[in-house]
């Protein structure tokens, strides 16, 4: 819930300089800080989309994921279609 993160972790906005949005999290909460170090969640102001995640484990190692290429759910082209030769478990 929102009030559990707002008890985990300090959220600061920062400016990256560019015309996206930056949000900086730090854990609080003793839980939250033997996962991480820190999180940056970028947000394009204008569509309101997320467009990375990134953050620090506790041994430093910086792990981020970039999202883009979205597209209206209408779109038949918008269907998840693993890449070849990936072996789909469902489970």
């Amino acid at each position: 819930s929102v009030d559990d993160l707002r008890r985990s972790y300090r959220a600061a906005l920062v400016d990256p300089g560019d015309e996206t949005i930056e949000i900086r999290l730090e854990p609080t909460a003793p839980a939250a800080a033997s996962e991480i170090r820190d999180a940056t969640l970028r947000i394009d102001p204008t569509s309101r989309r997320l467009l990375s995640i990134a953050y620090h484990d506790v041994e430093g190692n910086l792990t981020r994921f970039t999202l883009g290429g979205y597209r209206p759910l209408d779109d038949p082209e918008a269907v998840f279609s693993p890449p070849p030769g990936l072996d789909w478990l469902d489970e």
